[in-house]
């Protein structure tokens, strides 16, 4: 992951790669509804079976512009990634989210890493569950 946030701003300015996925969030009440969760469930199960895959979310991917994510928002932000790794992906992912104070002060973003299972645990590789 990053060490310090001027490393993740400087790969915030590189953009996206194989291994980044930057993603501004849209809410509707107080809930997420952009991306739709089975979009980002698809994202998300590609980026696990890639080396180590991460997401920074609340930045708008074609300009690069960090547009943050509200403090208020920071654990419905939580669940709705979290319900995503649990309901929509098989395996389930274990997301290891970031918001500490270091990069909501600097930068006002969140990122999570999605880790998927051991592979002696289990063998298969992630992906979203189709209705």
């Amino acid at each position: 992951m990053f060490e310090t946030t001027d490393e993740l701003l400087k790969q915030i300015r590189l953009g996206e790669d194989s291994s980044l996925e930057l993603k501004d969030l849209r809410y509707k009440g107080n809930q997420v509804n952009d991306p739709h969760r089975n979009s980002m469930a698809d994202e998300l199960a590609a980026m696990a079976n890639t080396a180590n895959g991460v997401f920074v979310l609340g930045v708008d991917d074609k300009s690069r512009t960090v547009v943050g994510i509200p403090e208020d928002k920071l654990d419905v932000v939580e669940t709705w990634v979290c319900g995503i790794c649990n309901d929509l992906i098989t395996p389930q992912l274990f997301p290891d989210s970031k918001d500490s104070s270091r990069y909501r002060r600097r930068c006002g973003t969140g990122y999570c890493q999605s880790r998927r299972p051991q592979e002696s645990l289990c063998p298969s590789k992630p992906r979203r569950l189709l209705p």
